[in-house]
């Protein structure tokens, strides 16, 4: 991987730009899948990486990285991270894996730089989608509450299954199975906020457990 510098002319930089991409596109959507990016954001990822690389931002120096493979897997996976958060900052997007040295931290929800009416929107809309989890997915309640408890609440996943007498692997899988329904149904939710086509049908009550996880 050839580093852009100064001295270059804009064609050399476009052609090294388009060869970054041949070399590495595959890299960069393997670690979009490891974020659980959304395919529809694969390109948005790919254009972010190509600007990354062509304004000089990415610096390959083979005596401090191991491989450039490697280099760019993980700048591409916080970057996918990053547009996870941005559209929707109320997922938190981590792989369910705590060995990964890779995998970064993750904040909570943080309602103190949401307007009140968003976040109370928010709250509602998350109640619809365990409604849907719960009722559409068949997922359930118990192991809602345990997602909802690692998902926010950062709870690992061998403390859960420590606390609840479960099978650590099996807990793993479960988790991130509902974590990609979450992700899909909140965004549909969300998609149909902004165009004025959501209709709310969930009885909140039934869901104030959700409610009062996110306060």
């Amino acid at each position: 991987m050839q580093n852009i510098t100064r001295s270059l002319s804009e064609q050399e930089i476009n052609n090294l730009t388009q060869e970054f991409l041949n070399n590495y596109t595959v890299v960069i959507k393997a670690a979009a899948g490891n974020a659980q990016l959304d395919s529809y954001y694969y390109d948005d990822l790919i254009s972010q990486m190509a600007v990354k690389y062509s304004s000089g931002q990415l610096v390959f120096d083979p005596a401090r990285n191991t491989k450039d493979t490697t280099y760019i897997y993980r700048i591409a996976r916080n970057a996918a991270i990053d547009i996870i958060r941005k559209n929707n900052p109320w997922i938190n997007a981590s792989v369910i894996d705590e060995n990964d040295p890779n995998s970064p931290d993750f904040d909570t929800p943080d309602y103190g730089s949401v307007p009140e009416y968003e976040v109370e929107d928010t709250k509602i809309i998350l109640c619809q989608t365990f409604d849907c989890l719960e009722n559409q997915y068949h997922f359930s309640k118990k192991n809602l509450k345990l997602f909802l408890e690692w998902n926010l609440a950062h709870v690992p996943v061998r403390e859960l299954a420590e606390k609840y007498k479960l099978n650590p692997n099996r807990l793993s899988n479960q988790l991130s199975r509902i974590k990609k329904a979450y992700c899909t149904v909140y965004k549909e939710l969300r998609k149909k906020e902004n165009d004025g086509t959501l209709r709310l049908s969930v009885n909140l009550a039934d869901y104030r457990w959700v409610v009062e996880a996110v306060a």
